[in-house]
């Protein structure tokens, strides 16, 4: 397995399963600025040609507004 392989496997296993139960908690204004974060990261990803891991943001992404939305 070649390195850029296993780098971006790795990527996947950075995102925390809890991260997703920790947004239902925050603030309207620290849920905005995590949505920020999380923008910046895939643009910065998809920049540097790390295409699972934007697509691993994009996903979580869509998670947390799905949740947010099904309050």
């Amino acid at each position: 397995m070649t390195d850029k392989v296993k780098n971006r496997l790795e990527q996947l296993d950075d995102f925390e399963d809890g991260s997703v139960k920790e947004m239902l908690n925050l603030s309207q204004q620290d849920y905005v600025k995590k949505i920020d974060d999380l923008n910046r990261e895939l643009k910065t990803a998809w920049n540097q040609d790390q295409r699972v891991k934007a697509l691993k943001i994009a996903i979580q992404v869509s998670i947390y507004m799905y949740m947010i939305l099904s309050k």
